[in-house]
């Protein structure tokens, strides 16, 4: 339980419902709650993507009109179902949510993919998908903006082996804006806890890197653990780009600096900015170099910046800001985080220093990951990221009819020649593997390397797809969305 000092009442209760560990405060208003279920699109794999978005779906059907009072979220590691309203009606949301999630209506499946997929659609692209795949690859945080090629072959069996894997009372949280409703039974089961994947894993051979890109976003991406520097680290990161690119240089519109939590113990630092016509190298020198510059002693934060940071957080910490806390605590208590006292917060922001800062943008710098044009030449003590990191495989080779291009296919997989583009899939670490209806492949890398094979395009292209094929389809068979493996049969 958090207790504020002086007359400030105590605003954050932390308890249990039917073994389910929850948190609430006492805010003025219609009560408003969310159960949180630890499973998100990053516990899946690329060909049962969508698995965690359908099951949402279908625990909230016909629990009331979709986004008015109720409605549900899956991000990398969480799914919420949330409500507001009366008590009654809001511990009746939940007590149907609950059941519904643990046994998913069946005859709904069809007809909530065709609502899944005409979601997908209207999603535009995200400015930071492909730097999130080149550092994690088409799996775990990777998969944000993959499409859900599981709807295809997903079934009512495979929904609920989903459910029986992730919807238990140890693997849920509870938050609430005021007391649990008298009466409240969640029946979810007793299963295992299941742990959040590791955001500090990487498909690349080495960091810090910059890849090239067409996009006229310019991006630095780290990682930091999640203590108190990160959040003002993340502050001073946003105040410096947005003084200087967009107060002093007018060179961008809206550079910013982020803060976003992965799981319990890690969270990514962001710095990314679009550019003004004509000064692109200004955008991308300062993107780039903002957090390394904090990382030296000669330019690294200000006592007056922390002191900013520590002025608004106060601020914040009375009863009205620690009401808006349950959203936030809940999240943080589904990842196994320890909910800190006011007291020991005040203690936490009494510590943070310049040099605290400094330390961790240097050890921030050391895992950078940043996106920068490719007409651009690499600003001082950059190396590009490598095109993909599997070596080329030996085997037979077809020409393209069009260009240079070359295609190996042999044993180990399947490998893409152009002059200095070299880019390979072997079939060990084939994420999934799509067949058109002429007979094309394409094949998609656990790193994100994706190479369509279009026989009309190669020189006795039928025989190269029929190698694909058949070297394919031994012991460890692909395809788009073939059946859940394992445990999930």
């Amino acid at each position: 339980m958090s207790e504020a000092q002086g007359t400030v009442p105590t605003v954050l209760h932390v308890s249990e419902v039917d073994g389910i560990p929850a948190v609430w405060a006492d805010v003025p208003g219609p009560l408003t709650a969310g159960l949180l279920i630890r499973m998100g699109y990053a516990d899946e794999a690329l060909v049962h993507r969508g698995h965690s978005h359908m099951l949402e779906h279908l625990a909230l059907f016909g629990l009331g009109r979709p986004g008015n009072h109720s409605n549900g979220h899956v991000d990398a590691t969480s799914t919420l179902l949330h409500a507001s309203g009366s008590p009654e009606e809001v511990g009746s949301f939940l007590e149907q949510v609950a059941r519904q999630l643990v046994d998913p209506p069946p005859a709904r499946l069809e007809d909530a993919k065709g609502v899944l997929r005409a979601e997908h659609s209207r999603r535009g692209p995200h400015p930071l998908s492909e730097l999130a795949v080149w550092r994690w690859g088409m799996r775990d945080f990777g998969l944000e903006t993959a499409e859900e090629l599981g709807l295809a072959a997903m079934t009512a069996d495979s929904v609920r082996a989903w459910s029986r894997r992730f919807v238990t009372r140890q693997n849920a949280a509870l938050w609430l804006t005021g007391p649990p409703p008298a009466g409240l039974r969640l029946a979810l089961p007793d299963g295992d806890r299941v742990p959040a994947p590791d955001p500090w894993r990487t498909t690349l051979p080495f960091l810090p890197a910059v890849i090239r890109l067409n996009s006229p976003v310019i991006a630095w991406h780290g990682l930091v653990p999640r203590d108190w520097n990160g959040p003002p680290l993340a502050m001073v990161v946003n105040n410096r780009l947005v003084d200087e690119l967009r107060t002093s240089r007018a060179a961008a519109y809206s550079p910013q600096g982020g803060y976003q939590p992965l799981n319990g113990d890690v969270a990514a630092l962001l710095a990314f900015s679009d550019a003004v016509d004509g000064k692109e190298a200004e955008v991308v020198d300062r993107v780039l170099g903002v957090v390394g510059e904090l990382a030296d002693p000669a330019t690294m934060p200000r006592e007056g910046e922390v002191a900013t940071y520590r002025t608004e957080v106060l601020r914040a910490l009375d009863a009205a800001g620690m009401s808006n806390r349950p959203p936030s605590a809940g999240w943080d208590l589904l990842h196994g985080r320890r909910l800190w006292t006011l007291d020991e917060q005040r203690d936490a922001l009494d510590r943070i220093s310049p040099e605290s800062l400094r330390l961790a943008a240097a050890a921030a710098a050391g895992t950078a990951l940043a996106q920068a044009p490719a007409s651009l030449p690499l600003p001082n003590g950059w190396v590009q990221a490598p095109d993909s990191v599997s070596p080329r495989v030996f085997g037979t080779g077809f020409g393209h009819k069009g260009t240079d291009a070359r295609l190996l296919v042999g044993r180990e997989g399947v490998t893409f020649v152009n002059g200095p583009t070299l880019l390979t899939v072997r079939f060990t670490e084939v994420a999934a593997l799509g067949a058109w209806d002429d007979g094309g492949r394409v094949l998609i890398g656990e790193d994100g390397i994706r190479l369509a094979v279009e026989p009309r395009l190669w020189w006795r292209g039928s025989k190269a797809v029929a190698a694909i094929a058949w070297r394919s389809s031994g012991p460890r068979r692909w395809a788009l969305c073939p059946p859940l493996p394992g445990a999930l049969q």
